[in-house]
C-alpha cells in the first residue's frame, strides 16, 4: 500500500481557486487601468490650466478622494496618491463586474442559451469564446488609444501656450507628455491584456464549480 499519494484537488477547490486568482489579476489589472486616467487626467489638468486658469474648482467634487480646501484648492501627497490610485483600482473593478454581470443576465433573459442534457461539448463554444475575447480585446485597445490620444493632444497643444518656469523649456514639456503619452498606451495595452485573461479564468471558475443548482437539474 502506498499511504504517501498527494490527493488530487477536488474540482470545487480548483474553480475556488482559478476564481480568487482571476479576482486578484483582475484588480491588478485595474491598477494598469487606474494609471492610464490619472496619466490621461494630467494631461487634461495641464490643457485646462493653460487655457481657463489655474482655479480648478471642480476639484471640490474630488473632496472624497483629494483633500480640498474652502478655496478649492487641493494638497495632494505620497499617501493621498496611493490611496486615490488603491480606491479608483477598487471601484473601477467593481463597476467592471457590476456592469459584465448586468449585461451578462440582460443578454440571457432577451435570448436565453439552449441547455445541453447533460453532455459538456465546450470545444467549439471555447474556441468562439476566445475569438470573441480577442476581438473585444481589440476593440477595447483602439478605442483606449483613441481617447488617451485625444487627451493628450489637449496638453500638446496647450504646451506653447503655457507660462512655464524660466528654467523649463517647451521640448522639455513635450518630451515629458510625450513619455507619458507612451506610458499611458503601454499600460492601457497591458491592462487589457490582463483584464482578458482574468475574465478566462473566471468564467472557467464559474463553468466549473459544481453549483448546487445545476446538481439538481441534473438530478
Amino acid at each position: 500500500m502506498n499511504d504517501n499519494k498527494i490527493p488530487r484537488p477536488t474540482p470545487a477547490f480548483s474553480a475556488a481557486l482559478a476564481g480568487l486568482f482571476g479576482f486578484l489579476l483582475k484588480y491588478s489589472a485595474y491598477n494598469f487601468l487606474t494609471g492610464v486616467v490619472l496619466l490621461c487626467f494630467t494631461a487634461l489638468a495641464f490643457a485646462y490650466i493653460t487655457f481657463i486658469g489655474p482655479r480648478v474648482s471642480f476639484l471640490k467634487y474630488l473632496s472624497f478622494l483629494i483633500p480640498v480646501d474652502s478655496q478649492g484648492t487641493a494638497t495632494i501627497g505620497a499617501s493621498d496618491i496611493l490611496r486615490v490610485f488603491s480606491l479608483l483600482s477598487l471601484i473601477f473593478m467593481i463597476l467592471a463586474i457590476t456592469g459584465k454581470t448586468f449585461m451578462g443576465g440582460l443578454r440571457k433573459l432577451i435570448s436565453p442559451a439552449p441547455r445541453a442534457d447533460g453532455v459538456k461539448n465546450s470545444s467549439p463554444a471555447d474556441t468562439q469564446s476566445i475569438r470573441q475575447s480577442i476581438r473585444a480585446g481589440t476593440r477595447r485597445f483602439i478605442i483606449g488609444c483613441v481617447a488617451i490620444t485625444l487627451f493628450f493632444l489637449a496638453a500638446f497643444i496647450a504646451i506653447p501656450f503655457a507660462k512655464l518656469a524660466e528654467d523649463t523649456s517647451s521640448i522639455a514639456m513635450f518630451a515629458l507628455f510625450g513619455f507619458f503619452y507612451l506610458l499611458a498606451l503601454v499600460s492601457n495595452g497591458v491592462y487589457i491584456l490582463i483584464d482578458v485573461v482574468s475574465d478566462g479564468l473566471l468564467d472557467w471558475a464559474r463553468m466549473n464549480f459544481p453549483w448546487p443548482v445545476e446538481r439538481e437539474q441534473v438530478m
